[in-house]
């Protein structure tokens, strides 16, 4: 057994329950494959204000509420047509 005070890499030293160690670490795999997410965004952002490669093209969003827009202005000019508002 160490002495108390002494420096334990990465461990544990219990004095209440006599116990020197290293306790088991759960490794949390959302936690990381976020932590790697976030790594891998941000190195894409550095790469591409360098002007390595180009930026990605974000026009996935834009035409997903292009669709839902027009389906909407469809929807409502069939309710007005069967009123015969206009």
């Amino acid at each position: 057994m160490t002495n108390i005070g002494e420096p334990i890499p990465r461990g544990v030293a219990d004095v209440a329950h006599n116990f020197v160690g290293v306790p088991r670490q759960e490794v949390n795999l959302r936690h990381e494959y976020a932590r790697l997410r976030k790594q891998v965004k941000l190195l894409r952002r550095r790469v591409e204000k360098l002007g390595v490669i180009p930026t990605k093209p974000r026009t996935a969003r834009y035409a997903v509420g292009a669709i839902v827009a027009l389906g909407v202005v469809g929807l409502v000019a069939g309710l007005m047509r069967n009123r015969r508002v206009f």
